[in-house]
């Protein structure tokens, strides 16, 4: 039986859920103005007016390789649980999630896979989901580092007189989990704390399981093709503007971005922090600030918006399925 105390209790963490939610929505808003007040609007009009369509097409025609190659991961993470899920369901749960995910910072809200999972441990599947967004923002923050060494301009453009500070923390963060993937007897120990710690987590079994499988090896390897899947696609989109960015310093200063937005998810959806670090670091490459806020817009469009109205029938039924 449920307390008062209970009650209140839950009604405070409610009403905390939806003061972020809406403070979270504040930011991005606010960012959007302030980034947007600063662009003239002439500048946006000219942008639209030399775009070359070809390299709309190129960049929307690699979605299908974005989306296959997430869904494909997802897929086999999945499985390795020992639970055997159809491909259609692997992808109809990572659609739904995109839905949940577009509303929360740094798009977390996609570990709630489970939900459009049937019969399913929701910690299991959640550990999992976490596991598979894990790896994808470390192979971004990675070859983000890379992107910062390679071309300093975007460091200092980024962090200012802290830049150097900031590499090393990065180049930490980036150190240890490769130590853990290195190193059997590191490995051994950290999966017994986690073991220890969270006995429910999936964790555990994955670090146990990536010598004998290879998971980590094959999840790594599509999360960094797909990160630079959608870094070619932002280029094509920039380009697309009539705007002269070159191919391999412009992929990683999309890798620099993205990174950037990785480490501060502070807003609805990334709205206004993606936009902003666009801006400021793709001015390295000369690329005006009204095209690089044009092509990050439509990047979240094509990559996070249309996957997100895809998932809603998916939401929607769950919600029933829960609700029966």
């Amino acid at each position: 039986m449920t307390t008062s105390f209970e009650l209140r209790t839950q009604s405070r963490s409610g009403l905390r859920k939806r003061a972020g939610w809406f403070a979270r929505l504040l930011i991005a808003i606010m960012a959007l103005a302030w980034l947007v007040s600063l662009i003239d609007p002439q500048q946006i009009i000219n942008a639209w007016q030399r775009i070359s369509p070809g390299y709309f097409v190129l960049a929307s025609a690699l979605w299908f390789a974005n989306l296959g190659l997430q869904v494909y991961k997802w897929h086999l993470i999945i499985n390795s649980a020992s639970r055997q899920v159809s491909l259609r369901d692997s992808a109809r749960s990572l659609f739904g999630s995109y839905t949940l995910g577009i509303i929360t910072p740094g798009r977390w809200g996609e570990i709630g896979r489970a939900l459009f999972l049937p019969d399913c441990d929701w910690k299991t599947v959640s550990w999992l989901a976490f596991f598979d967004r894990a790896t994808n923002a470390l192979a971004i923050i990675f070859l983000g580092a890379i992107g910062f060494l390679l071309y300093p301009a975007l460091l200092e453009r980024a962090a200012g007189s802290a830049s150097y500070t900031i590499a090393t923390l990065v180049g930490l963060l980036l150190l240890l989990p490769v130590l853990v993937v290195l190193i059997p007897a590191l490995r051994r120990r950290v999966a017994g704390w986690l073991q220890a710690r969270y006995p429910q987590s999936a964790w555990p079994q994955l670090l146990h399981m990536t010598p004998r499988s290879g998971l980590l090896l094959r999840t790594s390897a599509i999360a960094f093709a797909f990160a630079f899947v959608f870094a070619v696609q932002q280029v094509l989109l920039v380009r697309g503007f009539s705007v002269g960015l070159a191919m391999v310093p412009g992929v990683f200063a999309v890798f620099a971005i993205h990174t950037i937005k990785t480490l501060l998810p502070v807003s609805f959806g990334d709205l206004g922090i993606r936009e902003g670090t666009t801006a400021l670091l793709l001015a390295s490459q000369e690329v005006p600030a009204a095209v690089s806020v044009s092509a990050a817009l439509l990047l979240f469009f094509i990559n996070v918006a249309i996957p997100a109205l895809i998932g809603i029938p998916f939401v929607l039924t769950a919600k029933k399925t829960e609700a029966e």
